[in-house]
């Protein structure tokens, strides 16, 4: 079969719903039952971006918020980024251990 990743890392990709659909049928394709998926973004489009965790859920991808804390830390010890005055948010996904419920 095809080699699945252990990480996939998304970057500043999820504040355009427009993308919403390609992008997670790409880290359903992509991702296996253990893969961990790092989505991390400075906030753009709260409803949008808030949008985009729910649908996945719906397709059933676990999602976890990192800590505001983790990421805050690592925002301030980065000048390059420590300007930035938008929240930065860190997610984690994996697919569900049971498939959501057909609707």
């Amino acid at each position: 079969g095809k080699p699945v990743p252990a990480h996939i890392v998304v970057c500043e990709c999820v504040y355009n719903g427009y993308f919403h659909e390609a992008l997670l049928a790409s880290l359903r394709h992509l991702a296996g039952s253990e893969t961990l998926i790092h989505i991390c973004f400075a906030e753009r489009n709260p409803e949008g971006e808030a949008a985009f965790f729910v649908r996945a859920a719906e397709l059933g991808f676990e999602v976890t918020k990192i800590a505001d804390d983790i990421v805050d830390a690592c925002k301030s010890s980065n000048d390059a980024i420590g300007d930035n005055e938008a929240p930065v948010y860190l997610y984690m996904l994996q697919k569900a251990s049971t498939p959501p419920a057909a609707s």
